[in-house]
């Protein structure tokens, strides 16, 4: 499953549901769910709600202000783990979201006449979903993949066997639960060993 590392506050924030876009220098094509992992870095480590929140506007901060989440700033941001998951919907410029950047014009050239603007992608964020463990892994630069799935029967994130046949995921204890792999069937599980000739 794919993820990407995102700098403190602003995992927690897509996570909670208060954050719906990401911002970054380059587009991507990729639609679905994601991973979300927290980065070593934190940009608001040791501030409260009132003091000041350099990575946040005035807009944003507000906006977590009327909607009650500024409880956010006093609790201690995990990083360096994955904390949930979202979906990426769209990859846009110039969204309208509070939370979107705007791309910038630039001059180059010896005498600045050449001017060029460097758009920045608003990543369409919905549904998260914040995970009641958080799962210790080191991050990577861009979306990466990770060897952990989602459970086809519980939904957990966690490392998965995969169905050679189907290609369904599935975690060690619904595997062992529901009689879900054995080495007979050629690892493949139960449901589709019924239905497919060995």
């Amino acid at each position: 499953m794919k993820a990407l590392t995102i700098k403190q506050p602003y995992a927690s924030l897509i996570v909670e549901g208060i954050k719906d876009i990401e911002n970054r220098t380059w587009k991507t094509n990729y639609r679905g769910r994601i991973l979300i992992h927290a980065g070593k870095d934190n940009l608001i480590k040791n501030l409260k709600y009132g003091d000041d929140i350099t990575c946040l506007n005035n807009k944003q901060l507000e906006y977590i202000n009327n909607n009650k989440h500024n409880d956010i700033f006093n609790k201690e941001l995990i990083t360096g783990a994955i904390i949930g998951s979202v979906e990426i919907l769209d990859c846009v410029i110039n969204h309208t979201s509070i939370w979107a950047e705007k791309g910038e014009s630039f001059y180059i050239g010896e005498y600045g006449h050449n001017e060029n603007y460097k758009p920045i992608y608003n990543w369409v964020l919905a549904n998260p979903i914040k995970f009641d463990k958080p799962i210790p892994i080191k991050g990577k630069l861009s979306l990466w993949e990770t060897n952990l799935e989602e459970c086809h029967i519980c939904g957990k994130i966690t490392n998965c066997n995969i169905c050679q046949r189907c290609d369904n995921y599935y975690c060690d204890d619904c595997a062992s639960k529901y009689n879900q792999f054995t080495q007979i069937d050629y690892n493949c599980c139960e449901r589709c060993a019924n239905t497919n000739d060995k």
